[in-house]
Parts: C-alpha cells; sequence; structure tokens
C-alpha cells in the first residue's frame, strides 16, 4: 500500500461517474510520460501502466528473495555475502575459518534454498544488494 501512497502524490484525483477511481498526471510528470509514450510509440496510460505492472513485479521479487534469504542459516547468509563479494571458496573459507568443504556445502544449500543453478545467478539476484558490511 505505501506504493500507491507514493504514487498519489504525483497526480490528483479526477471526478468521475464511474465506480472506477481516475487520477490525472500533474506538470512535468505528464509531460515526461507524454514524451516517453511517444518515443515509444504507445499513449501515456498505456506506459504508465506498463512503467507500474512492471514495478509492482519489481517489487514483488524483491519481496519473495527477502524472504527466502530470511531462510538461510546465518553461516549461509555470511557465505552468500562473501560469494557476492566475489570471493572464491578458498578465501571465503579462510575469511570465515571454515574447510574449503563446508564453504562448498553451504554454497550447495544456498542454491537449493533459492533455487538457483550457480553462483553467478546468485550474484545477480542480490546485485543490488549491498554487502559492504560483512567485508
Amino acid at each position: 500500500m505505501r506504493i500507491w501512497h507514493t504514487f498519489q502524490k504525483f497526480f490528483r484525483q479526477e471526478i468521475t461517474t464511474s465506480s472506477q477511481r481516475s487520477f490525472a498526471l500533474e506538470g512535468e510528470l505528464l509531460l515526461s510520460l507524454e514524451q516517453l509514450a511517444l518515443y515509444r510509440g504507445s499513449t501515456p496510460h498505456q506506459l504508465a501502466a506498463d512503467l507500474l505492472a512492471r514495478e509492482l513485479q519489481s517489487v514483488e521479487i524483491e519481496r519473495e528473495t527477502w524472504q527466502k534469504w530470511q531462510l538461510l542459516t546465518e553461516r549461509e547468509q555470511q557465505v552468500a555475502a562473501q560469494v557476492c563479494l566475489q570471493y572464491r571458496t578458498s578465501q571465503i573459507a579462510a575469511r570465515l575459518q571454515i574447510a574449503p568443504e563446508t564453504v562448498r556445502s553451504h554454497v550447495h544449500n544456498i542454491l537449493k534454498k533459492l533455487a538457483l543453478p550457480n553462483r553467478i545467478a546468485l550474484r545477480q539476484l542480490l546485485a543490488d544488494w549491498d554487502f559492504s558490511q560483512w567485508e
């Protein structure tokens, strides 16, 4: 619901006779939307709907990723963070003072829990996350 409240700041409500709410875009936002729609060969209404749908999908993916992250043990989270920071198995093992085989086991469990095929996919999934505190 927070997203809806954020979007309402950019729109003003219009009175309509139908039971659906209708909003009109304000100023610069409308101009930008019209220009982008023209460039994309679309209408401002369709472009706004597409952008909103894409953002809502992105938010859902982030929510699902966070839920899956919380299923990881603390040690698996540490290992996942190290993987995302581009450390190799031997480096992770040395940093966490565990055996390389244990690191590989943790990575296997992480990939399984997150339903990912490999470390590259893990890095891509969490590319926007800040793991600087794990260094």
